[in-house]
């Protein structure tokens, strides 16, 4: 079974930075996750845990996959939403930042994104559109 997965704008964004060689190896990981679905587990997948949020909130369904390219560590943060579908929500090299400061960030950024997508359903299932376009993202960028 082959899953959705469906990319943010800043995810997109984040793979256009990329050389040639860094794009080839962050999209063979983004077809494992398509192929693997919630089954994919490490080296090429973990599960984030959120350590701003209180102790008893701290169960997460945010994922990362976890692509090593030279001597970059990328991460790209996901979750399966409620349909099931695998949305990569951002992504970025966490060795330049250093991880104690790259995964609050992040997580902070993809928490953020979440939220607007699943606002998005759930206007779609009230009947709504469910178009919610992330605020900085331009028209017209797409993959």
């Amino acid at each position: 079974m082959a899953w959705n997965v469906t990319l943010t704008p800043e995810v997109q964004e984040f793979i256009r930075g990329l050389t040639p060689d860094e794009e080839t190896e962050v999209i063979a990981k983004i077809k494992l996750l398509r192929e693997f679905g919630p089954a994919l587990d490490r080296p090429h997948s973990g599960t984030l845990e959120d350590k701003s949020s209180p102790k008893s909130e701290r169960l997460s369904k945010l994922k990362e996959l976890r692509i090593k390219f030279e001597r970059k560590q990328f991460r790209i943060i996901y979750v399966f939403d409620t349909q099931q579908n695998a949305i990569l929500l951002v992504g970025g090299d966490k060795v330049p930042m250093g991880e104690k400061l790259w995964y609050p960030k992040y997580i902070k950024k993809a928490k953020g994104l979440l939220k607007q997508h699943e606002a998005g359903l759930k206007a779609s299932q009230a009947g709504g559109s469910g178009k919610v376009v992330p605020r900085g993202s331009g028209k017209g960028r797409g993959r």
